[in-house]
């Protein structure tokens, strides 16, 4: 098989949730630029946004052409893995250049990726309107596409905003539209994370953190990095990395500096 059908197929295992198989293939196609980002993408996914900077950094160092498509890939990716992470000058620069590469590229794709990239910066610093108008745009636009996957995925990333707005019922609508868009493509795990947000949701609440997620996120507000997490509560840094993932779902936020703050807002520490 080609490295691209490698890489395709690949990439299709990652939407579809079956993340060790995505893995796989991934390293099967090592050292190519677009397994690199799949595996970016994939580590993302997975709550290690850490991992998923240091894929998109070296993608980039990798797609020297001067071709604006691929250049704007891996900046999409090193922006949302940044923002994750609460590096908002990192998140904010690399927004900056995918502005300007992404007029180069006059297409919905382009202009969807970069307002969900916009949405999600501005999610990390706490502007939930910004956010709220980035991810509206990015649906349309994405609509636009035919991108029934991405579209899922910035309804979702609305839903959270919109719950944090207070608007409880457009919230919900949002999020249950992504779910059975998920559901029907056949995208496991975006379809759990979907219905993980809509309990709540729909009995008109917000999620409670766990009292795991709570001991995470006490240590995340005290300057502890994820390894120092885990190494103080005895548990391996992936599962620090899976609950700070659901720690950001529950509470709508797109960093860990956010998490906290709206954590002590919501009185949940």
């Amino acid at each position: 098989m080609a490295v691209e059908a490698l890489v395709r197929l690949g990439e299709l295992r990652r939407r579809q949730g079956r993340f060790d198989e995505a893995a796989a293939i991934f390293d099967e196609a090592a050292g190519h630029p677009l397994a690199v980002l799949g595996t970016g993408e994939l580590h993302l996914d997975q709550g290690d946004a850490t991992s998923a900077r240091e894929r998109a950094e070296e993608y980039l160092r990798q797609a020297t052409s001067e071709a604006p498509t691929p250049r704007a890939a891996g900046l999409e990716l090193l922006a949302r893995a940044a923002a994750t992470l609460g590096d908002l000058d990192r998140a904010a620069a690399a927004l900056a250049e995918l502005t300007t590469t992404a007029e180069r590229i006059p297409t919905d794709p382009a202009r969807a990726s970069l307002a969900f990239v916009r949405g999600t910066v501005a999610s990390a610093r706490g502007d939930r309107d910004r956010a709220r108008i980035g991810f509206e745009d990015a649906i349309r636009y994405f609509q636009h596409a035919r991108a029934p996957f991405e579209e899922a995925k910035a309804r979702l990333a609305l839903a959270r905003e919109l719950a944090a707005l207070g608007r409880t019922a457009d919230a919900l609508r949002h999020a249950e539209t992504a779910a059975s868009a998920l559901e029907r493509i056949g995208a496991a795990a975006a379809a759990a994370e979907a219905a993980s947000l809509i309990r709540p949701l729909s009995t008109g609440g917000t999620s409670p953190l766990t009292a795991r997620e709570r001991q995470v996120l006490r240590l995340i507000a005290d300057g502890k990095t994820n390894r120092a997490a885990a190494e103080a509560l005895v548990i391996s840094e992936h599962t620090v990395n899976r609950h700070i993932t659901n720690i950001l779902t529950k509470l709508g936020t797109g960093s860990r500096s956010a998490a906290v703050a709206e954590a002590l807002r919501r009185q949940l520490l």
